[in-house]
């Protein structure tokens, strides 16, 4: 693991501390900032390079959390977001991926996904136009998650048609598999390494698994 890699958590609780702790069980090199809000936390942002951004939602105002998002964008940090329940904050573009802080494991998750987000250079499932693949999803923007409405009603179209229990519709970026609409799941993000999706678009033509627990993709 490259040594000097640096994360902030804005956090109420003991996340830089309970972080810190986990992280060191798994690499070293890692230094783990504390900020009390987001004001602060753009303060640091503007003084010293992080590499990944950590926060609560519900500590500070929105306003100051613009202000740091995009202070963090500017300098290139990972963005997570960390809390119970997936917040609306979180399918903002700057914002990389959730984890959720009601889970009893949650800051040894917190923890892989910061790894996962310093190693997000080595994209996993490589195809051979992954460059121009992965422009054209950035291109997308915001639009997809404008969409959303639209999208869960054909998520639910396409369950109901088939006559399975949920539908997903999604889109992997070079480093991660963002669902943008579910009907009968919740839609999530993870790592792309994790994402089935990022497998069967490998080969051409449509894959179809009817038993997911039988399959080595498991």
């Amino acid at each position: 693991m490259e040594s000097g890699i640096t994360v902030l958590c804005v956090d109420a609780g003991p996340t830089a501390e309970a972080t810190g702790l986990a992280l060191e069980m798994r690499t070293d090199g890692v230094e783990v900032l504390d900020a009390s809000n987001p004001r602060v936390a753009t303060a640091t942002l503007d003084r010293e390079p992080v590499d990944v951004l950590v926060f609560e939602p519900g500590v500070g105002q929105d306003d100051d959390w613009d202000e740091a998002l995009q202070t963090a964008a500017d300098g290139g940090a990972t963005v997570l977001t960390f809390s119970a329940g997936r917040p609306a904050i979180a399918d903002r573009p700057e914002v990389a991926g959730h984890v959720d802080k009601a889970q009893p494991d949650q800051f040894e998750r917190l923890a892989d996904r910061v790894l996962e987000a310093i190693q997000a250079d080595e994209t996993d499932y490589p195809l051979a136009e992954e460059e121009a693949r992965a422009v054209a999803a950035d291109q997308y923007g915001m639009a997809p998650l404008l969409a959303r409405g639209s999208l869960q009603r054909l998520c639910r179209l396409a369950a109901e048609t088939i006559g399975v229990s949920a539908a997903l519709v999604g889109l992997i970026d070079r480093t991660r598999y963002q669902a943008l609409a579910a009907y009968g799941t919740p839609d999530t993000t993870q790592p792309r390494r994790e994402s089935i999706c990022a497998r069967t678009f490998l080969d051409p033509g449509v894959v179809c698994l009817p038993d997911l627990h039988d399959h080595e993709w498991r």
